[in-house]
């Protein structure tokens, strides 16, 4: 008899411990954020541009020559933004070779943002200024200037 109160008190104190622990919930939001830049070329009319596809885009970091974002027949590139700094120095080239490489330099606020209590904090950027050199590159144009991780939102126009 002793053995069977044994055996229910440790499968009573397995089911109560069992029960205590709390599984954290998941983080079902995106915590890193990105600009999205686009290349166009001008239109005849307007100011919207064609969708400009580079022959093997490259865009890179110039502070450590990482490269950001590349691939060949690319209009759209993703570039994360440190939370360590307000501005970020990108080199721009629209083939493989450094010939006619162009740099924008992207100048930005940022503000630290809780997402939930599982996700935690992330950064959301406000682009401020933008400068260019001219190369390839006719025009550089912010058109949303908040970038908070919404989904496809294109946050600058690269006109070549």
């Amino acid at each position: 008899m002793t053995k069977l109160k044994y055996i229910l008190l440790f499968l009573f104190l397995g089911i109560v411990i069992a029960a205590c622990n709390r599984v954290a919930d998941p983080c079902l939001q995106p915590r890193s954020v990105y600009m999205l830049l686009g290349t166009y070329r001008p239109a005849d009319t307007g100011s919207n541009g064609v969708d400009s596809f580079l022959p093997k885009g490259i865009v890179r970091y110039i502070d450590n020559g990482v490269i950001a974002d590349s691939g060949a027949k690319k209009n759209k590139f993703f570039i994360q933004l440190s939370p360590q700094a307000t501005v970020i120095k990108l080199l721009v080239s629209t083939d493989s070779t450094i010939a006619g490489t162009d740099t924008i330099t992207f100048e930005y606020d940022r503000k630290l943002t809780f997402i939930s209590t599982a996700c935690g904090y992330t950064y959301h950027y406000t682009i401020k200024n933008v400068a260019w050199t001219n190369y390839n590159i006719d025009s550089v144009v912010v058109k949303n200037p908040e970038i908070n991780g919404t989904a496809n939102i294109e946050h600058a126009k690269i006109f070549y």
